[in-house]
Parts: C-alpha cells; sequence; structure tokens
C-alpha cells in the first residue's frame, strides 16, 4: 500500500496512539458528566428564568421560515390532489405525525385505525370528487387515504375543538364606493407546534363547474377554513360543538363546495341552509359586489341568521341570535376602532390584535378586500395579528 493511502492510520487500520489518547481525554467519563451537567444548568436556568423559555422559543422560531406556502391547483380532483402532495409531502407527513397521530390520537395506533376508519365511512356519503382528491394527494404524499380523510373531518367527527373570530366592515367611501373587509382570526392548537410554519394559501384555477378561488389553510387539508371566489363571495367557519355521529358531511369540504359553486351571495345562502343536520358551525358569508353579509349560526337542527344592517357585524364561539347589535365583542371592538379611522383597513386590523377580540392561540389573520383584489395574510408567529400583514393579490387575471 502507498504511503499516501496509509495516512492517519497504524499498520492495522487503528487510530495513531497519540490520536487515541487525545479521544479518551475528551471523551472520559468525568467529561461527559461535566457535559450532561452543564446541559442540566442550561436547562433549569430557562425553566426557571422568568421569561427564559418564550425568549428561547422566540429566538429560534425567528430561524425559521415564516412567509405562507403559495399552491396553485388545477385540473380534475384527482390532478390537485396529486399537485398537491407532490409540493407539500413532507410538511404532510409532518402534520399527521405531530398533530393527526399525537394530538387528535393520543399516540394510539389503535384509535387512530378506528377513527381513520369512521371518516372513511363519512367519505363514502358524500361526493365522490373528495375521495378522488384524497386518493391523488395520498399517492404523492405518501400519507394513507383514511388519515387524510381523518384530517380533513376530526372536528365534524368530535376528535378536537377549537375557537375563531371573524369580522366583516363594510364601509363607503366619500366617492359613494363601497368597501367590504371579511376578515378571519383562526385560532387553534397550533397542530402539533407547527402550524404557525405551515400555514399555506391555496389558489384553485377556474374549471368548467367550478369558479376560481383563493383559500387558506393548512398541508393536507382539500377543503377550506376560509375562502373567497372570483366573484366576491367569500365564507369562513367557527366551529360550534360537534355533530357527532349525525355527521353527513365535513363542514372544511362545504366551505369550498359552496365557494367553488355560488355566483352570488343568495346562491351561497341556499346552499348554507341546506347544509345536512347536525354540521356543527357559524358560517360568516359575506358578498363584496352586492355589499351583504349574515352570520349563520347553527341551534340544534336549526340555522339562525345575524344579517349585517350597519357598518360592522362579527362571530366568535357564541351564539348573538336575537341579542342587541353590537352585543358581540368583536363588534364593539370594530365599531368603536371605525370611529377612530376613517380607513377601514386599518381599523380591522387594529381590531384583530386588540385584546377584546385577539386570543393567544391565533395561528393565522387574514383579510379579503375583494374591491381591491387584494388580501392580506398574518402568519408565522403566535398570536399572528400582533405581527406583520403581507398584501397579495387576490385573482391575478383580473388585473
Amino acid at each position: 500500500m502507498r504511503e499516501t493511502e496509509n495516512c492517519g492510520k497504524n499498520e492495522i487500520g487503528k487510530p495513531p496512539a497519540a490520536e487515541s489518547g487525545l479521544l479518551k481525554r475528551v471523551f472520559n467519563l468525568r467529561t461527559r458528566l461535566t457535559i450532561l451537567a452543564a446541559m442540566l444548568g442550561v436547562s433549569l436556568a430557562i425553566l426557571f428564568t422568568p421569561g427564559a423559555p418564550a425568549m428561547l422559543r422566540n429566538s429560534l422560531y425567528s430561524l425559521l421560515p415564516t412567509s405562507p406556502f403559495e399552491l396553485r391547483l388545477r385540473g380534475t380532483p384527482t390532478e390537485m390532489g396529486e399537485q398537491h402532495g407532490e409540493a407539500r409531502g413532507f410538511a404532510i407527513r409532518l402534520l399527521c405525525d405531530l398533530y393527526l397521530k399525537r394530538v387528535v390520537c393520543r399516540g394510539d395506533e389503535t384509535l387512530l385505525k378506528k377513527r381513520g376508519a369512521e371518516a372513511r365511512r363519512l367519505f363514502f356519503g358524500i361526493s365522490k370528487r373528495w375521495s378522488e382528491e384524497i386518493a391523488g394527494l395520498s399517492k404523492t404524499s405518501k400519507v394513507p387515504e383514511n388519515e387524510l380523510m381523518l384530517a380533513n373531518s376530526f372536528l365534524d367527527l368530535g376528535f378536537d375543538r377549537c375557537g375563531c373570530r371573524q369580522v366583516v366592515i363594510s364601509k363607503r367611501a366619500p366617492d359613494g364606493r363601497v368597501s367590504l373587509l371579511h376578515a378571519h382570526n383562526l385560532d387553534w392548537s397550533n397542530l402539533g407546534g407547527v402550524g404557525n410554519f405551515l400555514v399555506t394559501i391555496f389558489r384553485t384555477e377556474r374549471g368548467s363547474e367550478r369558479f376560481a378561488t383563493v383559500h387558506i389553510g393548512f398541508p393536507g387539508m382539500v377543503g377550506a377554513l376560509t375562502i373567497i371566489n372570483e366573484k366576491g363571495v367569500s365564507l369562513g367557519f367557527n366551529q360550534r360543538g360537534f355533530a357527532g355521529d349525525e355527521s353527513k358531511m365535513p363542514v372544511f369540504l362545504e366551505i369550498r363546495e359552496i365557494a367553488e359553486t355560488s355566483a352570488s351571495f343568495a346562491d351561497a345562502r341556499k346552499k348554507i341552509l341546506a347544509t345536512p343536520r347536525g354540521m356543527p358551525f357559524f358560517i360568516v358569508l359575506a358578498d363584496a359586489k352586492s355589499g351583504k353579509a349574515t352570520v349563520f349560526e347553527r341551534e340544534d337542527s336549526n340555522i339562525t341568521e345575524r344579517d349585517l344592517t350597519g357598518e360592522v357585524i362579527a362571530a366568535d364561539n357564541a351564539s348573538w341570535f336575537e341579542k342587541p347589535p353590537g352585543s358581540c365583542p368583536s363588534e364593539r371592538t370594530a365599531l368603536a376602532f371605525l370611529r377612530k379611522s376613517d380607513d377601514p383597513l386599518s381599523a380591522m386590523k387594529n381590531t384583530l390584535r386588540d385584546p377584546n377580540v385577539l386570543l393567544g392561540c391565533n395561528i393565522y389573520s387574514v383579510i379579503f378586500d375583494f374591491s381591491d383584489n387584494a388580501f392580506y395574510l398574518a402568519s408565522g408567529e403566535i398570536p399572528a395579528a400582533k405581527g406583520k400583514y403581507r398584501k397579495f393579490t387576490l385573482f391575478p387575471d383580473q388585473l
């Protein structure tokens, strides 16, 4: 063997004696115990020093990407699912491991299989387009179909509880133009600690039987939490209780279905009122072109409506039907900021950030402004609405 090939080794392939002795001194028992004690000391200092855990968490979080991911979907349901899975496969697998398995199913593999089977039975009873999109998503993300079906129906089946805030502001400008803003604070359990980094903007292109839409959600969701279509019709969802055995259609999917097929406020209203019995929701419907907005509140098997009659209407996770206008804290807060400012967008942002509205678990905050063909999205930090709102174009084809 040539000398260069034997560099750093003795005749039997072991490290030279000097190097071996150095390694033994560096990694001896005393050194290892010292390192362990130092790590323990730092951990205790972080744990018991006021503000230190949050400071460390925020320092680590500052190293992670906080901008939302934009994803354009086109074609058939299967093709859209495949595109989604191809682009967000790692994030989907991460959410399934951290949230679906560990939180929703409490780390119990048997429970995961049981609930996945329940979700599949629910999907068998609805339009096959959703199973087709799930199949495409499963193919490219490498996540089992049952798990993806559960990820899109766990609220309806009663496996987690969430809370949100929605506000609609209608303001007439001096030139007579009416600006209607629809905002949604999504308040959730942060999906196993990573939800704020995985907020996704989904842009679905116009099809033969659907309108183009923009909706906000997370990897693995084929449904929507907040959505607007190219006609200016927008919808958002707040949870109210559980459907349990009564569930016939996941509300995430219903929201997207309505937005994709409704050309007007009247179209969307008719479909909301026809939603299956037991679907647990408060849905806010707004139409930028007509200036109308309504909060639909589920009361057992009945759906009640609260219409926008002034400048503000809002919804949280409590029923405000048959109570005086302005009873909802979010409405009072928005009205107060409108009186202080002539700029409805500024008033909306201040409302969403106000302690009377903002929850500490706010993952994203979005404002749709169809009249300006724009939306504003705050995400990446918790609570999101305290941070920066980034401006995006709603429908570039309409510019």
